[in-house]
């Protein structure tokens, strides 16, 4: 029987002396949307947030306690700030995460120093490969399909010269004048030379 665990910042839990009681359900986010209800309408009229689905974060607590012996001001320190989150019941995936409340260490019985808490992430909402793939390198004219059932928020570093069209889906991007290369970050919306 596997004990359940979680890896956060590259630490697995059991390393910190912080047993995980059971796993939090395995979720799919709330879509963004704005429903609206119209008068004479019957139901409501959805409309979403952008072109393409836009998700919330949402929040996966795990209930864990402290072995004996565990250093509680260590775990407060790793629990903080923002990383990686790998959990046992999906080790092949990885959510970026953050602790987003306060942990309170209460004691389990008089009679022994467990002492129990909940640890509550706040995951972005897509997971990804774990671990990642290696970069792909592409010439001219190849193509890659995006194995995930999400919509693909890649980085691409292009270098080149002279008119270059970037496909990615049904989308495309136009561009010339690149001296050296450009990075452009899907998932952050941004292009930087």
């Amino acid at each position: 029987m596997n004990i359940p665990w979680f890896e956060y910042r590259g630490i697995k839990s059991g390393a910190m002396g912080v047993v995980v009681s059971a796993y939090p359900p395995i979720t799919r986010a709330q879509e963004r949307v704005t429903s609206l209800t119209v008068p004479g309408r019957s139901g409501e009229l959805t409309m979403h947030d952008g072109p393409r689905p836009v998700y919330e974060a949402y929040p996966r607590p795990f209930d864990c306690y402290l072995q004996p012996g565990a250093d509680a001001d260590a775990v407060f320190s790793w629990l903080r700030a923002h990383g990686d989150l790998v959990v046992g019941n999906e080790p092949d995936r990885l959510y970026k995460a953050r602790v987003s409340a306060p942990i309170e260490l209460h004691k389990v019985t008089r009679s022994n120093s467990y002492r129990s808490f909940t640890a509550i992430f706040t995951v972005q909402p897509f997971k990804y490969l774990h671990p990642a793939p290696a970069d792909i390198t592409l010439s001219n004219g190849q193509t890659i399909t995006n194995p995930g059932s999400a919509e693909a928020a890649p980085v691409f570093t292009i270098t080149g010269s002279g008119p270059i069209t970037l496909s990615v889906g049904d989308a495309q991007a136009q561009l010339q004048g690149i001296v050296g290369g450009i990075i452009l970050d899907w998932e952050m919306l941004e292009a930087v030379s």
